[in-house]
């Protein structure tokens, strides 16, 4: 039987006038389409092509949430902090919603559209997507509703006017800590969480046909049409509320499959096929590998994309090479949505404000494009030239760069053959901690504790002094986030020019991933242990002699410390080495820093400053390597950075440090194995090493301890 389809695909140009699109109607081909309950619409039998198009003002504009023609959209602006001083927002600048608008998609809308397109109404719709809402009650349902990948969650009401965009929604019914409404879509069928409050809002039809979607949108906004059916085949449709009346001729398509809502012929992407862009499309992050040195940019990888217009809603990941392929066909203009997440870990910022935005990961708003610029759309996260503490642009190039070194970390593990860390960390990145820049691996996610204490979220997350700007202050951050931290990076204080760069930052975000590696095999039983050791020296702040891992001198604390920050600093350098390689290039210039010292990459890049430079090594490893036990200057030389890298190496190059590196060829994987839940001690990690090894080369390993002091 001849059928007839079609794809109209109409584009929107500056939100004032409908472009003119001719499209040729194919006929005389034999399409089979499957029966459904619905009456399918009827098929002509002409066999002829005719060219139409689409007359300007046959649709009428109307307002759309996501791409307000008279909204300001200030996602990219930074917020002075409140009163000059501390900014308990971070940054985030509030989003306010003007008057709830006319709902398009409602299954009596898309149903009055398709009688209007198709001249009959034969074939009825029925719902297959709800607009819903959810209203956590506790931390726990909110942790629930989060970690469902299957929802694309809004903490706004989706059908509303935006007159300001922005980073979050301050629901006016609800307190300021009180966790808001959550809306989403859900296809029909959709079963909500046990015990978290759920309501439909309304029952939606969502659908690929361009043409249907525009003559809902049209009703929507008060356009009034009739048809009537010209032949079998074709259907001749008149907009009568404007003069004088504007009218257009086209074939009746295919029956819409209520299931999908695809009618035949459609589908397809969303942009066509777009002109070859002057720059590789996709989104990407500033690297600043040294001060003083061009930067470059690298792909933002496998992180959360999304695209919504109205309640259509597509979600994915840029692949390696930042790039994201949108398969949902949009109608004009669409939202571009980033967030820092995938199955491997979610990097959430600090807030002082609505605490339990803290479950989300940070997400950016890149802009509204238009549906054919998706494929060719490109964006880059920057660090900003200000290094205010109010700027959330330096909080979104620190969130990107994490969740780009877990991407490398997991890579570079699987190439080493270790343990991955495990999937689904909880990673805050944060500018508050009173340490400043460093990091920690709690994993209270992982090992889930009840009880953070102050001191340990004033040292990592907030400070004391800025504690008392956070509504609740430190306690309830602590409990906010009680089980859902594993990984603090803090990028905050030092030399920001020089000091903060993507070479630190992944120096952190590597070590602390070092530690969730091991914990991966030593598990709760050790990092308990471990936790509690770091937890005690903390609250040793006001004596004289502190220090956040302690002096050493503690029998109680300082073995399982030395034992589990060996890893992190041993992971640390061997990861970064991996990642910025041998840069004997000038274009390649990094720094690695050790012991209060730095070595430069190449050395002569930095030779007022860098403290030493050995042959073949480049600057992680010439750190390392150069890793003194006996440097009366660091108080943490108890603790023996360099001892596993001198276990795999067949070298020794600083011997005025350790004299007898007599160890050669024992690998990352046979050091790593001897990490057990019950190795707590470096002695106990040598006699684990020897005793899973055969004793291989016993004297020497035993030297070599000892020139560690163990």
């Amino acid at each position: 039987m001849n059928q007839f389809y079609h794809n109209f695909n109409f584009e929107n140009i500056n939100n004032t006038k409908i472009i003119l699109i001719a499209f040729l109607f194919f006929v005389a081909t034999f399409v089979s389409c499957k029966k459904t309950s619905t009456e399918k619409i009827a098929e002509s039998d002409a066999a002829t092509s005719v060219a139409s198009k689409v007359p300007e003002n046959f649709f009428t504009e109307t307002e759309v949430p996501d791409n307000p023609s008279n909204s300001t959209f200030v996602s990219n602006a930074t917020t002075p902090p409140s009163g000059g001083g501390f900014d308990p927002n971070n940054g985030a600048v509030g989003m306010v919603l003007g008057a709830q608008l006319v709902n398009p998609y409602t299954v009596q809308n898309m149903q009055n559209a398709l009688n209007i397109l198709s001249g009959t109404n034969s074939q009825t719709l029925v719902a297959n997507f709800l607009y819903v809402r959810f209203k956590p009650s506790t931390l726990d349902d909110l942790k629930t509703l989060e970690e469902n990948d299957s929802l694309e969650l809004q903490d706004y009401p989706m059908d509303y006017e935006v007159v300001q965009d922005g980073d979050y929604y301050q629901d006016p019914t609800q307190g300021t800590e009180d966790i808001g409404w959550l809306y989403s879509v859900v296809p029909v069928g959709y079963t909500a969480p046990i015990g978290i409050q759920y309501e439909i809002i309304t029952p939606l039809f969502l659908t690929e046909n361009a043409l249907l979607e525009d003559l809902a949108e049209s009703l929507a906004g008060g356009g009034v049409y009739e048809s009537r059916i010209v032949t079998s085949g074709k259907i001749e449709i008149t907009r009568i509320d404007i003069k004088p009346n504007v009218s257009m001729t086209l074939e009746r398509p295919c029956y819409i499959d209520p299931d999908t809502g695809i009618a035949c012929g459609d589908g397809g992407g969303g942009g066509g096929v777009p002109p070859t862009p002057p720059l590789p499309p996709g989104i990407y992050v500033e690297e600043q590998r040294a001060c003083g040195v061009a930067t470059t940019v690298v792909p933002l990888r496998q992180a959360r994309m999304v695209c919504k217009r109205w309640f259509k809603i597509w979600r994915g990941y840029t692949d390696d090479n930042g790039r994201f392929a949108v398969t949902k066909r949009f109608k004009n203009n669409v939202k571009i949505i980033v967030k820092t997440k995938n199955n491997h870990a979610r990097i959430a910022k600090l807030r002082g404000a609505r605490l339990w935005q803290m479950f989300f990961p940070c997400k950016k708003k890149l802009g509204v494009v238009h549906n054919s610029e998706l494929a060719t759309f490109r964006y880059v996260f920057t660090k900003p030239a200000n290094g205010s503490a109010a700027s959330k642009e330096l909080m979104y190039w620190a969130a990107t760069t994490t969740h780009n070194s877990v991407v490398e970390f997991r890579d570079y593990t699987a190439e080493f053959n270790l343990t991955q860390p495990p999937s689904n960390l909880k990673i805050i990145v944060s500018n508050w901690g009173e340490l400043g820049r460093i990091g920690a691996a709690p994993m209270f996610n992982k090992c889930n504790n009840n009880v953070i204490p102050t001191v340990w979220t004033a040292s990592f997350l907030a400070s004391a002094s800025i504690g008392g700007y956070i509504t609740g202050g430190l306690i309830a951050v602590g409990n906010t986030l009680k089980n859902q931290v594993d990984i603090i990076v803090n990028f905050a204080g030092g030399d920001y020019s020089c000091g903060l760069n993507s070479s630190s930052l992944k120096s952190i975000a590597y070590h602390e991933l070092g530690h969730a590696q091991h914990y991966a095999q030593a598990g709760c039983s050790f990092w308990g242990n471990y936790r509690a050791g770091i937890i005690t020296e903390l609250s040793k702040f006001n004596q004289a002699a502190f220090h956040p891992y302690g002096t050493g001198n503690d029998a109680s604390t300082a073995p399982i410390i030395a034992t589990g920050e060996m890893w992190g600093n041993h992971c640390e350098k061997i990861y970064a080495d991996r990642y910025f390689g041998n840069g004997g290039a000038a274009s390649n210039v990094f720094l690695s820093t050790i012991q209060g010292g730095f070595w430069a990459n190449p050395i002569n890049s930095f030779a007022t400053g860098a403290v030493g430079v050995i042959s073949g090594l480049n600057a992680n490893l010439a750190a390392i390597e150069s890793f003194d036990p006996n440097l009366v200057t660091d108080v943490h030389r108890w603790i023996p950075m360099g001892l596993p890298y001198d276990l795999l190496d067949a070298r020794n190059d600083n011997e005025t440090t350790v004299l007898n590196d007599n160890v050669t060829n024992y690998t990352i994987n046979q050091c790593y194995n001897a990490l057990q839940t019950d190795v707590q001690s470096i002695p106990a990690f040598r006699d684990r090493l020897l005793q899973q090894n055969g004793n291989n080369q016993q004297v020497q390993v035993n030297q070599l301890f000892q020139q560690y002091g163990y």
